[in-house]
């Protein structure tokens, strides 16, 4: 009790009263006694009924109202009592702030809660004119619903897909008064195909905040992550994801697979990925990590686009057959490797002893194979070759220096010797008498006086070689131990580095051809209508070794110049037919002769190569017997060491001669094949050369039609030491005709 209050009658009556005067005590509020006074008056206690130690959210209406009892000194209701109530701890309102028992003697009240957390209290007071007592009610006052949710950190992080991002997502929430809210779900959601979170539903803790780890998907691009609780907007994060820390490394484009050399081969293009397929922009590539054959790239170093690809175009190398290009990504161990056959198109062939070379139709580079003892391969070094690989230089390196470019070529037992378009002879192997050249040299070319000679066309013997100035004058240079130079001097030894003018038949100075064999050599003055005697000019004439009457002139003596081959009466011979084997010689009439297109050889015939159908020696021209089927007539002729070839215009073959290694090309080996045979296989030959055992030709792409550019060489005969060109080296013969490696 506090304070003061009034007192009753009804507290002095007596006990033995009391229950009496109850009755009178337990008036009607607005009842007054005697004296005046209302039940208000008697009120002196407080007693709490309800709304004591709720928990509630704050800024909020508790549950229940807060409820007093307004008592008299004997614990009676008392009706009309003001009480009021006062927030004395945590912030709030109470309403009403005051009011009056009802006839119960209770007073209710609603409390709201303050905005601060925890611990609140407020006091009941029981007043009159004096404070008569007071209850205490206590609450605690809690946070309230969702009402912020916020970012705090892990947004707009960048990593590679598939990799967790370095710092965790965090959120936070917090009622609308900022105080963190604890316990509250939150879900987080990846969007479709964009990875996984640590787990799916978590409870922020007693900050408010929760927090997740985000492994992105496998795409390299912007993903997203939304963050949600009930009550409030989700919340969206986002990562960028960049390629994955491996590499695939594919190639996309790939040039053509065979090319001709030193040409443009085309475009390649490699991609750069990670496992996943992401592109990978900027990737450093070193195109030329590795390059084989001599060729170019347009770009040798580069980084990929936005689109994970790099280009560079191929230019072939000079070598033949397979080149490469190996790509790498820079400082790592990816590599590509491009690869492709270089080819080249040959417009001729010339066969020396046992080695060919071809001469490429586009560019007149030289390309060789077979025997390389003597550098007769021009490649710098004494050795074999059983295909072509690269072409003869005029100087340097065979992949990077100046290449030979030959307008025309021509081979000799054990060299050759090219004549090129600014007319400078170089010659490689063993030629002119001198000692091997592993590679090409110039060949000084001066005539009597030291006047220069200027070529424009050559031929090589064994050891000796001819040539004919723009003007026809004929000079030979080298051995002359059996006249061969032709210079009407007596036979000496060799005379190496001087070139003699041949001592050409009266009134027929100028030569139009000149063919050479071991060590004889024949040819035809150009064409003089008025030469005396009448058709002098269309006679083929040799000078030389004549031990097998290979000189034509009816006897076995050697001749220092040169003589007429003795021939039937009308006979004309084409300038541009005429060959010259090892120790025989042949040539074609020409028009206008008896029989245009017939064949004669003189000279060697022990295996059949003067093709008359016997093995008898010739001192004059025979007439070459026709092929088992019936005459022909034919266009070009050819000579080797020991057999004889023809074509017709048609580009028919018929060989004659030895044929111990199927050089003749029948099929088959024999000893001799004295009458001329077909050449096995329907090819057709715009022309032919023949070394010693082994034939070549350069074959039309059509049997019969003209010449396109689209021809191939083929080979065929003895490839002891490669000479065939198709990759092999081997005793056993090459019976048909078989096409030289890397041709297109």
């Amino acid at each position: 009790m506090l304070g003061r209050r009034p007192i009753s009658r009804c507290v002095a009556a007596s006990a033995t009263a009391l229950a009496v005067l109850a009755a009178g005590c337990n008036r009607d509020s607005a009842t007054t006694g005697p004296s005046g006074l209302q039940s208000k008056d008697f009120a002196a206690n407080l007693r709490l009924v309800s709304g004591d130690q709720q928990v509630g959210p704050i800024a909020s209406a508790l549950a229940q109202p807060i409820t007093v009892r307004v008592v008299d000194a004997g614990g009676q209701p008392v009706k009309g009592a003001t009480v009021t109530f006062a927030v004395r701890a945590g912030g709030g309102s109470v309403n009403p702030a005051a009011n009056v028992s009802d006839n119960s003697g209770l007073v209710s009240a609603t409390w709201t809660m303050g905005t601060t957390l925890g611990a609140a209290k407020v006091v009941a007071t029981l007043t009159n004119v004096f404070v008569l007592d007071s209850a205490v009610f206590t609450a605690t006052a809690t946070a309230g619903p969702v009402s912020k949710f916020v970012k705090i950190s892990g947004d707009s992080q960048t990593t590679n897909a598939s990799r967790a991002l370095p710092a965790p997502l965090v959120v936070k929430v917090q009622d609308a008064f900022g105080n963190n809210l604890s316990g509250v779900k939150v879900t987080w959601t990846p969007s479709a195909l964009n990875g996984t979170v640590s787990f799916t539903v978590d409870t922020t803790a007693a900050d408010g905040t929760a927090s997740a780890t985000w492994k992105l998907g496998n795409g390299a691009t912007t993903q997203s992550l939304t963050a949600s609780v009930t009550g409030a907007a989700p919340i969206g994060f986002t990562a960028i994801a960049t390629p994955d820390t491996g590499r695939i490394f594919t190639a996309t484009a790939s040039p053509p697979a065979t090319g001709a050399v030193s040409t443009l081969l085309g475009t390649m293009t490699v991609r750069v990925t990670d496992q996943y397929g992401n592109v990978v922009a900027n990737a450093p590539i070193t195109w030329n990590d590795s390059i084989a054959g001599g060729g170019s790239l347009s770009v040798t170093t580069g980084t990929t686009s936005v689109a994970g690809t790099a280009s560079t175009t191929w230019t072939l190398g000079r070598r033949l057959g397979t080149q490469l290009v190996r790509a790498r990504l820079t400082g790592r161990n990816e590599v590509l490797t491009f690869t492709a056959a270089a080819t080249v198109a040959y417009g001729d062939v010339v066969a020396g002893n046992q080695m060919a070379c071809g001469v490429a139709s586009a560019t007149g580079a030289v390309y060789c194979w077979g025997a390389g003892t003597d550098g007769q391969l021009g490649k710098g070094g004494p050795s074999n070759s059983t295909m072509p690989s690269v072409a003869v230089p005029q100087s340097g390196d065979t992949l990077t220096g100046t290449i030979l470019q030959a307008r025309q070529l021509t081979g000799g037992r054990n060299g050759f010797c090219a004549l090129t378009v600014a007319r400078t002879l170089y010659c490689w192997g063993r030629q002119l008498g001198g000692a091997p050249n592993q590679s090409p040299s110039a060949v000084t070319l001066t005539g009597p006086g030291g006047a220069p000679v200027l070529p424009n066309a050559a031929s090589m013997g064994e050891d000796f070689g001819c040539l004919l100035t723009l003007a026809g004058n004929p000079y030979c240079g080298g051995n002359n131990l059996n006249g061969q130079l032709g210079d009407g001097n007596a036979p000496a030894g060799t005379a190496i580095g001087t070139w003699a003018a041949v001592a050409t038949p009266a009134g027929l100075p100028l030569f139009s051809n000149i063919v050479l064999g071991r060590a004889h050599g024949c040819g035809v003055p150009r064409f003089n209508a008025a030469a005396v005697p009448a058709g002098a000019s269309q006679l083929v004439y040799c000078w030389g070794l004549n031990n097998a009457g290979q000189v034509g002139d009816g006897t076995t003596t050697n001749r220092n110049a040169p003589v007429a081959v003795t021939v039937l009466a009308g006979l004309r011979f084409d300038s541009a037919a005429v060959a010259v084997g090892a120790n025989h010689s042949c040539a074609l009439e020409a028009t206008g002769s008896t029989t245009p297109g017939k064949a004669w050889c003189w000279g060697a015939n022990g295996v059949g190569q003067v093709g008359d159908g016997t093995t008898n020696q010739a001192v004059n021209a025979v007439a070459v017997a026709p092929p088992a089927a019936g005459a022909v007539t034919y266009a070009r002729i050819y000579a080797g060491e020991f057999h004889t070839c023809a074509l017709t215009a048609a580009g028919a073959a018929y060989c004659w001669g030895r044929n111990d290694f199927g050089q003749v090309g029948t099929g088959a080996t024999s000893a001799a094949e004295p009458t001329p045979v077909a050449v096995v296989g329907g090819l057709s030959f715009r022309s032919l050369s023949l070394g010693e055992n082994f034939t070549c030709g350069v074959a039309n792409s059509t049997p019969g039609a003209a010449t396109t550019g689209a021809e191939r060489v083929y080979c065929w005969g003895n490839n002891q030491f490669g000479q065939l060109g198709i990759g092999t080296s081997t005793a056993t013969p090459v019976l048909t005709p078989t096409r030289v490696l890397f041709q297109p």
